[in-house]
């Protein structure tokens, strides 16, 4: 059990590495080939570099937050199923969830041109909400809108950045 333990801290390790190596790339990328082309300053709309480099350093946080997450969760404490409410999950559990926010994350993107932006976000965040374990349909569906309206207030508002609009025209 320890060695299966160990190799899997091993995994989590070099898939997060992996992911600190492809930030790590997009900001050579911007360095090597957008700075020098005058393409990695300025606003919104003319800072091609912006978006990558936004991304890349938020991937690199996160990534490093789940770093520390899995080395310290090599000492933490088992749950018991009778301190969690006898609700462990069981392995495949995972496996079914990773599933659900793939398939619908799939979808998502193959419904995002033909219906637009402000329709097909919510009902991702919905189901992602949902499949991650949250219970209430009142916060689900809150939060799905809220995150759905943040996110496009975000991009179309302050980023000057054009969102699918569908065959319905809603749009900010």
């Amino acid at each position: 059990m320890a060695r299966l333990r160990e190799r899997r801290l091993i995994g989590e390790l070099v898939v997060s590495a992996g992911f600190l190596a492809l930030s790590l790339l997009v900001f050579e990328q911007i360095v090597v080939v957008f700075a020098p082309e005058g393409a990695a300053s300025g606003g919104a709309l003319q800072n091609a570099a912006l978006y990558p480099g936004l991304l890349a350093g938020a991937l690199a946080a996160l990534t490093l937050v789940q770093i520390g997450k899995t080395l310290t969760a090599r000492r933490a404490p088992k749950i018991e199923p009778d301190q969690d409410n006898g609700r462990v999950a069981p392995e495949d559990a995972e496996w079914i969830r990773a599933f659900i926010c793939t398939a619908a994350f799939v979808c998502y993107l193959i419904a995002l041109p033909p219906i637009g932006y402000q329709l097909a976000t919510p009902v991702l965040m919905f189901i992602l909400y949902r499949s991650l374990g949250e219970t209430s349909l009142f916060k689900v569906a809150f939060f799905a809108i809220a995150t759905s309206l943040a996110a496009s207030f975000v991009f179309e508002r302050l980023l000057d950045v054009i969102l699918p609009v569908g065959r319905f025209g809603i749009g900010y």
